[in-house]
């Protein structure tokens, strides 16, 4: 379903895609999935939970049979890191290391990588965090090595001051990241907001501390 406005100033539609329980009984509870893991995302629209072991190879399960299902996902190179899923389920980005990082973009549908992009700067994956905000309708990549992209192509916005782990709002106006400075920990809420063709598409701001 893609939702567009009447107001002509809004001009990004709004894609939604929905997933429907097919089966002649309910699904089960809570199921375990057993082993390490180095990084998991959960699908917003299919039963799938993504989990790799710190390795190369991307590996889907069945939230509700806990069973692997379909062939990994290889091809990345270098260690997985930390992984989220666009909000409709279309794609799967991954943090992939080496000595100059790089995001990965991966077709869930065809489950093939289809792009990626260097995130300039080495880092420890295990320490590494991004998250996805859809900032007034463009879908955007936070990265912990306070830098931003835009997922479509990659294309770099610019600094962010953005650290620790990260977590986008759900309208995707701001972004909070988890601060451990041990003995202490606190979490920075920063706003943003993005604007197509505007000289610093990407505007950042603090707007709360806590802890």
């Amino acid at each position: 379903i893609t939702v567009t406005s009447p107001d002509p100033s809004i001009t990004a539609p709004e894609r939604i895609r929905v997933g429907l329980w097919k089966g002649s009984s309910a699904p089960t509870g809570a199921t375990r999935i057993s082993g390490f893991f180095g990084g998991t995302a959960i699908d917003p629209v299919r039963p799938y939970v993504y989990a790799h072991q710190g390795d190369t190879q991307l590996r889907t399960f069945n939230l509700f049979t806990g069973q692997e299902i379909l062939p990994a996902i290889g091809g990345f190179g270098q260690q997985l890191g930390d992984m989220v899923v666009s909000p409709d389920g279309s794609y799967l980005y991954a943090l992939v290391g080496g000595s100059a990082g790089r995001i990965a973009k991966v077709d869930l549908a065809a489950r093939a990588i289809v792009n990626s992009w260097p995130i300039g700067v080495a880092w420890q994956s295990s320490r590494a965090r991004m998250a996805l905000a859809r900032t007034n309708g463009t879908e955007l990549h936070i990265v912990n090595a306070q830098k931003a992209y835009l997922t479509s192509d990659g294309s770099i916005l610019g600094s962010t001051p953005v650290y620790g782990q990260l977590a986008a709002s759900p309208v995707g106006n701001q972004v909070w990241a988890l601060i451990d400075s041990r003995p202490t920990t606190s979490i920075m809420g920063i706003d943003l907001d993005y604007s197509l063709g505007a000289p610093e598409p990407l505007l950042t701001s603090w707007s709360n501390t806590f802890g």
